[in-house]
């Protein structure tokens, strides 16, 4: 083959397929044709739309490109815009952001209850209240932003325990009041003040009182006071009749004098004082008692009120006292030890809001004074305090449980003693009565709660528990901490079900002789069982409450002292941990941490320094062998060296 045919033969191929279409459309009919022609204008013309929606779309994304590459160019400046921003409000702003008020809510609630703590000397150096103290100066020092709520809540309750604090906290407020703004005083934070066994030396009388003054002038906010007399010591208002180097608890309270510290606890009175807890362990004269009945006259705003047992009261013409009103009083804890006094009250105070009434020292129920005070009565204790617990136990069951009904109508939860001996068939008419608590000094067992029954003649329809409790010595409304309804009987009644212990043996069944060593046995295993039963009951289950001197556990029948941590060894093994007196005598710890601790005392005045035993320091021989009087700065100056020696002016 030449080489022109064989570059002719491309030539060739290329044109069979047109060749092979122009055959194809010869074949086709005209109509054919036409309709292809239709289709393919239709569809040039979908393309030219789409072309011109593509063509605006790219017009859009090319305006929308360029907007992001300016943004992009700008966008490293603003990043490092607000890094400085952040950065400087991270310097300039506290580290917790937190508002004042929810600080203030979180510090209360890092605290321990109330109830857990008491400030009193008697308790000793290892205890709750002081922990508390220290961690609320330990909050007050974490940052800028805690020192406010953190002073709110460290100054809120203040206690003297020695008369030095007095004169540190007065010396306080003087200092801040010279850089404090007008509303902000640091006075104003002070919401309660308590004296606890705070006894004041003869030379340093003046100061003291002159500085207590001005503490209660200037906390025009206080809403509770309490004056708790330590007692080895006497109770007088002035110490000219004692020797210059005697201490006396001081009754300052009882002068009304405007100006004086009675006057101005009346003011507070007036102003809006809620609590006022009064313990006045001497002899009150005619006059001092008239004093104290005016200051309660103007007593509007007092929602509750302590009078504690009083010695002796000489009052020969009672209606020359003034009548009281307490128009918001709800809660009373009152030493009814003298006919005066319980006469007084019944006939000429006015109490319309009291729910809550706690009667200490009642040698007898006082039916006149239910009868006047009881008609909103919801809670009632009776504590037999100072008298004669026989006597009052017999007229208790006699003469109250029948009459509730009468005396006190609305009445839901009683506390009283029951002798024993009425156990079996309690006779109660209450129809609102829901809880029945029987007090006691000594531990219970089973066996007695079990004895426990309603008279058939008895009218509880609303009863839901009835049950045995333990008396600690510290807090007397334990009661109300360990409420009844927080553990209730499953659905056995008002009584807890111990039908699975075994009962005690009888011992009329053996005293005959005859009993064999088998039933002996039995007995014996009947008898361990029980006291199983009583010691799983007093150290396991139920609710625990740590109080200041014990350490209670709450059951539905039974309220206790835990002998397992009170140091009581009645059902504890000779092996146990708990009685091995083996362990070394308490040494404080470092010295230098504890004065560190407590040597800001003299700024908030609201902690005591600890215990130093009863070694004679060279402060108390200069005291002792110093006529006086001392002035301010002495005071002041004698305080601050007992808080490096750790010195207890008690």
């Amino acid at each position: 083959m030449s080489t022109s045919s064989r570059r002719s033969t491309p030539s060739r191929r290329s044109s069979r397929p047109a060749e092979a279409s122009i055959e194809e459309l010869a074949n086709r009919a005209l109509a054919d044709i036409a309709v292809e022609v239709l289709k393919l204008r239709e569809s040039s013309k979908s393309l030219r739309r789409r072309n011109v929606e593509l063509s605006d779309i790219y017009h859009v994304s090319l305006r929308h490109n360029c907007q992001l590459v300016e943004a992009n160019t700008r966008l490293p400046a603003t990043i490092a815009r607000q890094n400085a921003a952040l950065q400087a409000q991270k310097l300039s702003r506290p580290a917790p952001s937190l508002p004042h008020e929810l600080l203030i809510i979180i510090l209360r609630y890092a605290l321990p209850p109330t109830y857990q703590h008491d400030p009193s000397i008697a308790i000793g150096p290892r205890n709750s209240w002081l922990e508390s103290i220290r961690t609320k100066k330990t909050c007050a020092l974490v940052c800028r932003g805690w020192s406010a709520p953190a002073a709110e809540i460290l100054y809120q309750d203040v206690v003297f325990r020695r008369m030095g604090q007095i004169c540190a906290l007065a010396d306080t407020f003087r200092a801040a009041s010279s850089f404090q703004t007008p509303g902000r005083a640091l006075s104003g934070l002070v919401r309660s003040i308590r004296m606890d066994s705070c006894v004041i030396w003869a030379p340093c009388a003046t100061a003291v009182r002159e500085d207590l003054e001005l503490v209660l002038r200037q906390c025009t906010r206080l809403r509770s006071f309490s004056f708790h007399p330590h007692p080895s010591f006497p109770v007088f208002t002035w110490p000219s009749i004692l020797r210059s180097d005697w201490g006396f608890n001081p009754s300052w309270v009882l002068d009304p004098t405007p100006g004086a510290v009675g006057g101005l606890l009346v003011e507070r009175l007036v102003t809006g004082l809620q609590s006022l807890d009064l313990d006045l362990r001497v002899p009150l004269s005619e006059s001092s008692f008239g004093s104290m009945m005016f200051m309660l006259s103007n007593a509007a705003h007092l929602t509750s009120l302590t009078l504690r047992r009083v010695s002796h009261l000489s009052v020969s013409k009672r209606e020359l006292f003034p009548h009281i009103v307490l128009p918001q009083l709800t809660k009373l804890r009152i030493h009814l030890g003298h006919e005066v006094l319980s006469e007084y009250v019944s006939t000429r105070w006015q109490m319309p809001k009291l729910t809550s009434l706690m009667m200490v020292g009642c040698p007898i129920v006082p039916m006149t004074f239910l009868r006047a005070q009881g008609t909103k009565l919801t809670y009632l204790h009776f504590d037999d305090g100072w008298t004669d617990g026989t006597a009052v136990r017999l007229l208790y069951g006699a003469n109250l449980l029948p009459r509730l009904h009468e005396l006190c109508p609305v009445l839901e939860h009683l506390v009283l003693r029951i002798t024993e001996g009425d156990y079996p068939a309690l006779y109660v008419i209450s129809p609102t009565l829901r809880y029945l608590d029987i007090t006691s000094g000594t531990w219970f067992t089973i066996e007695q709660y079990r004895t426990l029954g309603l008279s058939p003649n008895s009218v509880v329809p609303n009863l839901q528990n009835v049950r045995l409790v333990m008396m600690p010595e510290s807090t007397p409304y334990f009661p109300q901490i360990c409420h009844p309804s927080l553990l209730l009987p499953n659905g056995t009644g008002p009584f807890t079900d111990f039908s699975h212990v075994p009962l005690p043996p009888d011992d009329d069944a053996t005293s005959d002789g005859e009993s064999t060593s088998d039933e002996e046995h039995a007995g014996n295993q009947d008898a361990a069982k029980k006291n199983e039963a009583d010691s799983l009951e007093f150290t396991t289950g139920g609710i625990v409450y740590d109080f200041p001197l014990a350490r209670l556990r709450q059951k539905s029948w039974l309220v206790t002292h835990d002998p397992q941590l009170d140091g009581y060894p009645r059902f504890l093994p000779a092996s146990h941990p708990l009685l091995d007196d083996s362990e070394p005598d308490y040494v404080p710890s470092n010295e230098a941490t504890a004065s560190q601790d407590e040597a800001s005392e003299d700024d908030s005045c609201s902690e005591s320094d600890l215990s130093s035993g009863e070694e004679e320091s060279e402060m108390e021989m200069d005291i002792s062998n110093t006529d006086g009087p001392y002035d301010r700065d002495t005071v002041l100056r004698m305080f601050r060296a007992g808080l490096d020696s750790d010195y207890l002016f008690d």
